[in-house]
């Protein structure tokens, strides 16, 4: 027999609680186990007192959205019913403190997926899309054909490193970030800490701001492409791509091994995705799906 519950750090053994860290190898949770985070919800299953699944979600009270970050259940105990047990406890209690949606996220084209989609079939969850895709890239290796080819812009377009980028143009682009102007989910401004001075580059037309490549470097080996903007009056011409070129090409001439990037689906243009199938999918050399599903708790 199986007992959910909600996992209350104080109340747990210290035998309990490293029986339940086992069951969190791999996430970035295991520290909540040891101490309370209001923005966290930990479950628990056990079996005749041994922890055999947990559940992580994420809350976030004042939009009324539960985010499922983990969900993992003991490989002897799987197909048991105790993902289905964990996931019922969670609606039950969101809906208890009037939370209104639950999101769930799980790897894509993976062998673990066919399961995930039956049992939230099950338990009535919407159908699962594509949400997120993560790219790993080889410098040495990559060289599409694309890549070396040249893109003609219209006069007055100068690109500059984004180190260089003057104070008046930074709360320029701040300004417009503020108003909606731009999309604050390209923000150049994110995790400044981590800027990658060697190919993060800006592009003004005319003395104004209309585009940036924006990279991070997370790792002496491994820089993340974060944030590429053209302004719309541009995105048919060749700005964008040119731009991307150049910062690939700093980074081939700088040898630093590893690309990565990751796109929200839900967060671009059809047009971008078309590219990232299409041009560089197929020069990865690892690529990464995540799926996402939800549930009204409404009603």
């Amino acid at each position: 027999m199986y007992t959910v519950e909600q996992i209350k750090p104080e109340t747990l053994s210290t035998e309990t609680t490293n029986a339940f860290a086992v069951l969190l190898t791999g996430s970035s949770y295991q520290s909540h186990l040891h101490s309370n985070h209001p923005d966290t919800l930990l479950l628990g299953v056990r079996q005749h007192d041994q922890p055999v699944g947990i559940l992580v979600a994420a809350l976030s009270p004042l939009i009324r959205l539960a985010n499922v970050k983990w969900l993992f259940v003991n490989e002897q105990h799987r197909r048991q019913g105790v993902a289905t047990q964990l996931l019922q406890f969670l609606q039950a209690l969101l809906k208890a403190e009037n939370y209104q949606l639950a999101l769930l996220s799980y790897p894509g084209k993976h062998l673990i997926s066919s399961g995930i989609e039956q049992l939230l079939h099950k338990l009535e969850w919407h159908a699962p899309r594509c949400s997120q895709i993560h790219c790993r890239f080889d410098e040495a290796k990559f060289n599409p054909p694309w890549l070396n080819q040249t893109y003609v812009v219209p006069t007055g377009f100068q690109e500059f490193l984004w180190n260089d980028i003057s104070a008046h143009d930074r709360e320029s682009v701040k300004g417009q970030l503020e108003q909606g102007q731009m999309p604050a989910e390209l923000s150049p401004f994110e995790n400044e800490e981590l800027l990658e001075p060697l190919n993060s580059l800006g592009l003004r037309y005319k003395g104004h701001i209309v585009g940036w490549v924006i990279t991070h470097r997370i790792s002496p080996d491994t820089i993340r492409y974060d944030s590429l903007y053209i302004h719309r009056g541009w995105q048919q011409g060749g700005a964008a791509l040119r731009l991307l070129c150049h910062a690939i090409q700093l980074q081939k001439e700088a040898h630093v091994h590893w690309a990565e990037l990751t796109v929200n689906v839900s967060l671009v243009e059809a047009t971008w995705l078309r590219f990232l199938e299409r041009r560089l999918i197929p020069y990865a050399q690892d690529v990464t799906y995540t799926n996402q599903s939800w549930i009204s708790l409404e009603g």
